[in-house]
């Protein structure tokens, strides 16, 4: 049963393991998430014990607070922790398409150790459903709140509000899911199919806008770091970080830096990009090169 239920989830990362790199997304990261989207149903499943949040025959007012009110932010709080605890503050969260594959991932975790155990509590006939509802629906639901926190991993302001943002959505979609479940499952086959429809057009448009918007524009000619107080790219040239004002520190010769027009690693000291081919001017000949530097 367990093996049944994981299926899913390790087609994903085979898929990772084959494919490659795909942005911040190497299999290494891929798999440290997934393993989180794994171990956050234990605290979820806790809290939806405790407060009897169960999908059940109930009236609607019993099913819209059980649905909107209980599993779903539950859930979703659960699975965008995972994401922020593993890899949102790590330098390998290098793009905003990071935070949907990364959401993805752990919601597909997630959603891997549920259909383990509805398969063990229903027997086998419950997986044509999990497979084809309810476990897209998890990775759906996730990448919503993935592309908020994806786009507000780089933002210089707003990140709580972007990050809650996409919570809500994510959270509104979830609840009217299992609303329909609970309170119409002999129609849900049918129900649930418009609404996985209509999400997955609300998904793709998040990817369109990922897609025209980024990659961002160049923050400097020079190299980029990785603030050390709030994980933000910042230009090693400036004193401060452009997202939270702390104080930047000189780091260390050997340090990792970043390509300012497309945040890729860079090689040790290298002047050109690998990945986009861009001149990369450290901060020692920017300096000669301003004249406002220069001595009379």
């Amino acid at each position: 049963m367990l093996i049944i239920g994981l299926i899913p989830g390790i087609a994903w990362l085979v898929y990772f393991l084959v494919k490659g790199p795909i942005g911040g997304g190497s299999f290494d990261n891929v798999a440290r998430v997934f393993v989180a989207g794994l171990f956050c149903t234990i605290p979820a499943n806790l809290v939806e014990d405790l407060t009897g949040a169960q999908l059940k025959p109930d009236t609607v007012l019993g099913s819209i607070i059980t649905s909107f009110c209980l599993i779903a932010p539950i859930e979703e709080f659960f699975k965008l922790a995972a994401v922020w605890i593993s890899i949102y503050r790590r330098p390998e969260f290098r793009t905003p398409a990071d935070g949907m594959i990364f959401a993805m991932t752990a919601g597909l975790g997630f959603a891997s150790i549920e259909n383990a155990l509805y398969l063990v509590r229903y027997g086998q006939e419950i997986w044509y459903f999990r497979l084809l509802y309810a476990t897209p629906a998890h990775l759906m639901f996730s990448a919503m709140w993935g592309y908020s926190m994806g786009v507000a991993r780089f933002n210089s302001s707003g990140e709580i509000a972007s990050v809650a943002k996409g919570f809500l959505q994510s959270v509104g979609f979830h609840g009217t899911y299992n609303f329909l479940v609970a309170h119409s499952f002999g129609y849900a086959r049918f129900t649930l199919a418009v609404l996985l429809v209509l999400m997955a057009w609300f998904t793709w448009n998040q990817i369109k806008k990922l897609r025209n918007a980024y990659p961002y524009p160049p923050m400097d000619a020079g190299p980029v770091i990785v603030c050390p107080n709030c994980s933000a790219y910042t230009p090693e040239c400036e004193p401060f970080c452009r997202r939270c004002g702390a104080t930047v520190k000189e780091i260390d010769y050997d340090s990792q830096r970043y390509c300012g027009h497309c945040r890729a690693p860079l090689r040790f000291r290298g002047t050109h990009c690998g990945v986009c081919g861009a001149t990369v001017e450290s901060c020692e000949f920017q300096k000669l090169a301003d004249p406002s530097t220069v001595q009379s």
